[in-house]
């Protein structure tokens, strides 16, 4: 009887110790899966077009120009366009800037 009370000690012991390193497991995984998903994935962000891909062009096109685009950041800065900008220019990536209501 006495091997019989062992071995169930013994039995709900081992059941305790690999139901805690599961446990354990799992808890490493969703903390490492969540610092992962805070991180902003540098694969998913898109790199600047080029001036020629972004078919840019130094004069004004009807009423559509880079100052008034959505991507234009100033400085003769773009957020998707390399090179220096100006600001009469305009491209295929022009996004007009939202018309505010009086």
């Amino acid at each position: 009887m006495n091997s019989d009370n062992d071995l169930n000690k013994l039995l709900s012991r081992r059941h305790l110790l690999q139901s805690g390193a599961y446990a354990a497991g799992a808890a490493i995984l969703a903390v490492t899966a969540t610092r992962a998903s805070a991180e902003p994935d540098t694969a998913t962000i898109p790199k600047k077009s080029s001036q020629t891909q972004a078919g840019y062009q130094h004069v004004i096109m009807d009423s559509r120009k880079c100052t008034s685009c959505r991507h234009f950041q100033g400085a003769e800065t773009c957020r998707v366009v390399e090179g220096k900008i100006g600001s009469d220019g305009v491209c295929r990536l022009y996004y007009g800037k939202k018309l505010v209501e009086l």
